[in-house]
């Protein structure tokens, strides 16, 4: 008895050790990374303050790229065939809003999702809105990054439906199933719906997730295991449930013949 409680604190003092040592790689990690994102940081803030409206002197709030083609439309040096008076508009507009709001001019993401929602509002097209913009109709930092949203401007309401809505019925269902059904799910389950938020997530915040030929092709492979996941789960609950059917109508026919 002595000896298992002794084991037992050996592989305690072992899981301790290992915790520690892993709690301070993490601190080194941050703190080398950390250091970097500093310096990045700073980088970033001068740049800032390197571009400016040259028509007010000001701090401008979007980036240099679209600071120029804003200063090109206000000039009327930027013809038709490149950009549209709707997409122009949209320009003009996410300046003035990114003014109001203080947003940071290196902030490309939050730029790109104001405008393109402001093309959909200026366009004012429902055919527009139902088939989408187009992944190829932007220029240079106004083609937006973050899938889940490009699906809805780019390729419309049905395009969003028709891409999107499948990888969103599958992990909202393995939510809906896995707390129905939470005493028999496992590890490998929780895994694979926890695999698919993190691909919206990083679609989301980061961009190039579902564009991207192979890394979609995983989220659609995991997409299969899922699926395949719950079958299994619900063959294995009826099966059970015919073996506990069979059990009682032999119970009944023994008290019948009793």
């Amino acid at each position: 008895m002595c000896g298992k409680i002794i084991k037992k604190a050996k592989i305690n003092k072992k899981v301790i050790l290992g915790g520690i040592g892993a709690i301070a790689l993490v601190v080194v990690v941050v703190a080398l990374v950390g250091s970097n994102t500093i310096e990045r940081r700073k980088h970033l803030q001068e740049i800032e303050s390197d571009i400016v409206d040259e028509s007010t002197s000001q701090e401008a709030h979007i980036t240099g790229s679209l600071m120029e083609i804003k200063e090109k439309i206000d000039n009327d040096e930027i013809e038709d065939t490149y950009m549209n008076e709707a997409q122009k508009k949209s320009v003009l507009e996410l300046y003035d809003i990114a003014n109001k709001w203080g947003i940071s001019n290196n902030d490309q993401r939050m730029q790109q999702l104001i405008y393109n929602a402001l093309l959909v509002k200026n366009q004012a097209n429902p055919l527009l809105i139902i088939f989408g913009n187009g992944y190829m109709n932007q220029y240079r930092e106004l083609v937006l990054e973050m899938d889940i949203p490009a699906f809805l401007f780019n390729f419309g309401i049905l395009g969003f439906i028709l891409y999107f809505g499948p990888f969103l019925a599958i992990f909202v269902y393995g939510i809906y199933f896995g707390i129905r059904k939470i005493k028999s799910i496992d590890s490998e389950y929780i895994m694979y719906v926890l695999g698919i938020g993190l691909a919206f997530a990083i679609s989301v915040f980061s961009g190039y997730v579902f564009f991207n030929m192979s890394v979609s092709t995983v989220i659609a492979v995991i997409c299969a295991l899922l699926i395949n996941k719950i079958f299994e789960i619900k063959n294995v609950e009826y099966t059970h449930e015919q073996v506990v059917i069979k059990n009682e109508k032999k119970k009944k026919i023994k008290r019948r013949k009793q």
